[in-house]
């Protein structure tokens, strides 16, 4: 005979791991301590109870209600979470995929005191607006970097770049800047269609050797051309 529940403090009170003898969509029958069959309502999103599976049971006045589940002979099926508005909070499917979800309002993640550590075998960042970060310093280390935007903004007090080697190609390279200093220790190398430099005030060219090859016309004009 299988007590509906309604009054089982008589059986045992609080919470108790049983095993499932029978069930149903929404209700398991369960042993009791002392071997009784107790009929328990589920209040675990998900669940669906097998014969042969351990579960912790709360009972009272009101009945019995499975509330956790210590073994499943089977994996459960999606696990869901809601508020009282019906809004997902959480959800496990059988796929392994898990959903933290906010629908209104924020979502944070604090460690006042420690670290807060996001791991995986990778990691996306999705923002239907912006993505902000901010700390006192920051590093990253990448075997390869690809960055795509539509512009890019860099403001620093100072910037330092170090390389093995730098390749740059655009379609127009602008620069402005109040003072240019270049050192190169072995060649600079420089081949264009056309080169034009314009100086306002003077022009000093300092070398061991100097050359100057045209395949045709060499000219030089100015007020006075002084040699030697």
């Amino acid at each position: 005979m299988t007590q509906t529940a309604h009054d089982v403090t008589s059986l045992w009170a609080g919470l108790t791991e049983v095993r499932v003898i029978e069930a149903t969509a929404h209700t398991a029958i369960v042993a009791s301590p002392d071997g009784a069959r107790i009929e328990a309502r589920l209040a675990v999103p998900g669940y669906r109870p097998r014969a042969g599976d351990r579960v912790v049971v709360g009972a009272g006045s009101g009945g019995a209600w499975v509330v956790g589940v210590s073994h499943a002979l089977r994996a459960v099926e999606d696990i869901e979470v809601r508020d009282d508005r019906g809004e997902l909070l959480f959800r496990r499917t059988a796929d392994g995929t898990t959903v933290v979800s906010v629908g209104t309002g924020d979502l944070e993640l604090r460690a006042p005191h420690g670290v807060v550590r996001i791991s995986g075998r990778a990691i996306e960042l999705e923002a239907q607006r912006s993505v902000k970060i901010e700390g006192e310093s920051a590093v990253a280390r990448f075997e390869h970097t690809e960055l795509v935007s539509g512009a890019i903004d860099v403001v620093a007090k100072v910037a330092r770049q170090r390389y093995e080697r730098m390749e740059t190609r655009a379609k127009k390279i602008v620069e402005r800047a109040v003072e240019t200093y270049r050192e190169v220790d072995d060649l600079a190398h420089t081949k264009a269609g056309r080169v034009r430099q314009l100086v306002d005030d003077a022009y000093v060219l300092v070398s061991r050797y100097a050359s100057l090859r045209a395949k045709e016309d060499v000219t030089i004009d100015g007020d006075q051309i002084r040699l030697g």
